[in-house]
């Protein structure tokens, strides 16, 4: 985490110690809206909320999930008001959010819940496919096109990582590319947010959802052939792969407590289910990768234990530590599990109340796993860490692992000292005494997948980019030796967040870019080089009800996807683009963030487009728009053909 946010945080906190006093006066004009919304719902339904929740609220949640709360990775309380008390409750009680209830009673914890999500219990939405309108006919056949293509999990292909599509397999041409227009739209009920990448194989599209369900959807037309009910939320594509030793195809993907999960691709019924990392705030949120045969699935494992450390002063941080686990396909069997850090996290110190610390922990791996085939090696990039103590050089670092055993091969950091400290309104005298001499780093995650790249002499290179928009090239041959580094952009200080994933298509290196103030767009690099051959920018967007809310942004934080000729990637206006590969022009472009009246008859909204990115297979275009993480949420997933 950032200077910059580390103040926000610390000026949240304030306002909640001082929460009477603010009550009683105009903090900002976001802050007493929702105040006023409080109170109205409060008169509206009796006994639902009260200013006593709301207190609660802003001393529990709205750190992360407040108005201008900066965790990453938190959905924004507009996002979570898509949710119903029952969700929001059993989070509390037995889910992620647990611990954070902790001290809190079983009324307290009713309470809140309605606050969060703005009703009473007893009205929660129908998710599954049987109450939609669109269900598929039994004799439903898949469109030849999509069935011959394909677009499997977050990269499409896990030996490259690079979400490029052939000519071939996107059936889409740089001259159509101006005449898409949109075929048909879904809307997931009881959704806050379009995380999940969708995935389209043997004519089939495959989508989880924060809602808790897997939805399996024709391509071609958009029918529901089944739901999946997970129990809690899936952010992260599926890989679909035929079971080895059967003729059965199936669905494999990670959850939001750390399950991973085998279902029928046919039939939507589980085969099975495992646990992949004990840590009740463990998470898998970037995408599993089934290598090519089908035999194991390689799962990249998470946490959200930052914030809790940083939260809570009574709280022993931090023991999650990021990991690649690998499961036999067949049946869940583990076969190897390797952190990201070297040494296991032990006790290290006591904070400023007496609470011990341990560590290392952190250095999460929130990307899918990149297979390199050829040197047996599979890479990973991983974010900051949760305490200011040595952790090997993992954090903010490409690391390889032995593809077969798990053995570490080499890491190579991009940015040391990226670690928390102490909670988010510690004082400068309380922080001299509880971490003496350190300063957090620029919250500098590797985000995205490692992408590696063949340049035309033959000789292989792994690019990885950060959140300030840094590039860094490494020699896969040489224990990922740094070869060159570039930034994406100018501004690298406190960034938004270079986006969540770059392509590439052998011939230039492309990211999506969001700057500190809002703005952002997509930078072109040369692989061999890092030389920045162009950089198409976009203004900020003049209709935002708010001009000041984080929403209200035109940086491009979505994944990018490109084909011959053509780059897409999706923009925190709910803008979707296509960028010209030559020259960065833009050649064609959807608004998003509106209504749409959805084929499956649920009320949908587009928002932000970001984490995942568009799917091109069979001549169409797929994207979910409606990024809940402190931008514009919404819940429909669209669908585009060439007119």
């Amino acid at each position: 985490m950032g200077c910059a946010q580390h103040e926000n945080w610390r000026r949240r906190r304030r306002e909640m110690t001082m929460l009477p006093r603010i009550l009683e006066r105009r903090v900002s004009a976001a802050f007493t809206l929702a105040v006023l919304l409080t109170a109205a719902s409060a008169e509206a339904q009796p006994g639902m909320t009260s200013v006593r929740y709301l207190v609660l609220f802003q001393q529990r949640c709205a750190t992360c999930h407040g108005i201008d709360g900066a965790v990453p990775r938190a959905a924004s309380l507009e996002a979570l008001r898509a949710f119903s008390p029952e969700r929001v409750y059993e989070a509390l009680t037995a889910g992620s959010m647990a611990m954070n209830a902790a001290e809190l009673g079983d009324e307290e914890r009713r309470g809140l819940a309605t606050y969060v999500a703005g009703r009473p219990f007893g009205n929660a939405v129908d998710r599954s496919a049987a109450a939609m309108s669109n269900a598929c006919p039994s004799d439903v056949t898949p469109d030849a096109r999509l069935a011959a293509a394909q677009w499997n999990g977050k990269n499409a292909d896990p030996t490259t990582g690079a979400r490029f599509q052939s000519g071939e397999d996107a059936g889409l041409t740089a001259d159509e590319v101006p005449r898409l227009a949109l075929r048909w739209s879904f809307g997931l009920p009881g959704s806050g947010g379009m995380r999940a990448q969708p995935v389209v194989v043997g004519g089939r599209l495959y989508l989880g959802s924060d809602n808790g369900f897997v939805y399996a959807l024709d391509a071609r037309s958009g029918c529901v052939h089944w739901s999946f009910d997970v129990g809690t939320p899936v952010v992260s594509a599926v890989s679909v792969g035929t079971i080895p030793g059967t003729e059965r195809d199936a669905v494999y993907f990670g959850d939001w407590g750390a399950h991973v999960h085998a279902v029928d691709a046919r039939s939507g019924q589980r085969l099975w289910r495992v646990r992949v990392d004990d840590h009740p705030m463990a998470k898998v949120t970037g995408s599993p990768v089934l290598e090519p045969g089908g035999e194991r699935l390689y799962v990249p494992v998470g946490s959200l234990e930052e914030a809790a450390g940083l939260s809570n002063g009574q709280y022993e941080c931090c023991t999650s530590q990021g990991a690649v686990v690998v499961l036999a396909a067949a049946d869940g069997t583990q076969l190897w599990k390797s952190y990201t850090i070297p040494e296991r996290p032990r006790p290290v110190r006591e904070n400023w109340l007496g609470v011990q610390q341990h560590g290392p922990a952190g250095a999460g791996v929130w990307s899918a796993p990149v297979l390199d085939l050829r040197r047996r090696a599979v890479y990973v990039g991983t974010g900051n860490g949760y305490i200011n103590v040595p952790d090997g050089g993992s954090s903010d670092a490409v690391i390889a692992f032995d593809l077969d055993t798990g053995r570490r091969l080499w890491s190579s950091q991009l940015l040391a000292g990226d670690q928390n400290c102490g909670l988010f309104d510690m004082t400068e005298e309380v922080a001299s005494l509880d971490c003496p001499g350190h300063a957090s780093g620029p919250n500098d995650d590797v985000s995205g997948s490692p992408i590696l790249v063949t340049l035309p002499s033959g000789r292989d290179v792994l690019i990885a980019g950060q959140e300030s928009s840094r590039v860094t090239a490494l020699d896969p041959d040489n224990g990922g030796a740094v070869l060159w580094t570039s930034q994406a952009m100018d501004a690298t200080e406190f960034p938004e967040g270079a986006g969540m994933g770059p392509a590439s298509d052998g011939i230039l290196y492309y990211r999506p870019v969001a700057l500190p103030d809002r703005t952002g767009g997509v930078a072109a690099l040369r692989p061999d080089t890092g030389e920045r051959v162009w950089y198409t920018t976009h203004p900020l967007p003049t209709d935002c009800p708010d001009p000041e809310a984080p929403s209200c942004a035109s940086g491009v934080f979505g994944a990018a996807t490109v084909i011959p000729g053509v780059v897409f990637a999706g923009g925190q206006d709910g803008m979707l683009r296509a960028y010209s590969t030559r020259d960065g022009e833009v050649l064609w472009e959807y608004d998003t963030r509106r209504e749409f009246e959805t084929d499956n008859g649920v009320a949908a909204r587009g928002g932000s487009i970001g984490g995942h990115g568009p799917a091109i297979v069979g001549g169409m275009l797929f994207v979910g728009s409606g990024y809940a993480v402190q931008h514009a949420p919404g819940n429909v997933l669209l669908a585009f053909g060439v007119e």
